[in-house]
């Protein structure tokens, strides 16, 4: 296979369509990994959800379209750069952009330190205090993943009440009665 093909195969990878089998198995691949694949695996997710927020404030993009935002020196392919605009789109409050950028940072000293780093290095533990602590346990670890699971949660329940705001009233009308 020539070499712009696997690259080309090797993008794909990062574009397909998550499952919920993907969910679970991500769930369960956590519980082996070491921390620092859990920071970037957790962040990634997080990246991924704000993304979905974003597609789902959009009208239908092309493929085309798509890629320009959100890939190579799109405007949205950095996670940095959808905190910033999420939180300037009033999407989420200051302290939720306060907490994805602390794990932005989290995120990327184990993606780019060569020592061995855990949650419990003094300066990966000192911004890991700065998230609420999920009661009773207070070590860094536990305070990175609840407040994974808290911003996974703020976010997509964001992209799915803008998402139920596009349906057209005879769909809004089907789901109330399903919820109730």
């Amino acid at each position: 296979m020539p070499k712009n093909a696997s690259i080309g195969n090797l993008k794909k990878l990062t574009q397909r369509v998550w499952t919920e089998q993907d969910d679970a198995d991500y769930a369960e691949a956590l519980l082996e990994e070491s921390d620092r694949s859990i920071a970037l695996m957790s962040v990634h997710q997080l990246d991924k959800h704000l993304r979905e927020l974003f597609e789902a404030l959009m009208i239908g993009l092309s493929q085309d379209e798509y890629d320009r935002l959100f890939t190579g020196q799109g405007p949205l392919a950095s996670f940095g750069h959808k905190i910033q605009l999420g939180y300037a789109l009033g999407l989420y409050p200051a302290e939720v952009a306060k907490n994805l950028d602390h794990m932005r940072q989290i995120r990327n000293v184990f993606a780019h330190s060569h020592g061995l780093l855990s949650f419990d290095t003094p300066e990966i533990a000192a911004v890991c205090k700065l998230f609420p602590a999920p009661p009773p346990d207070d070590c860094p670890y536990s305070r990175f993943m609840y407040q994974t699971y808290i911003l996974s949660l703020a976010l997509v329940t964001k992209a799915i009440e803008i998402i139920e705001a596009k349906l057209p009233a005879p769909e809004k009308k089907k789901r109330a009665k399903r919820k109730s």
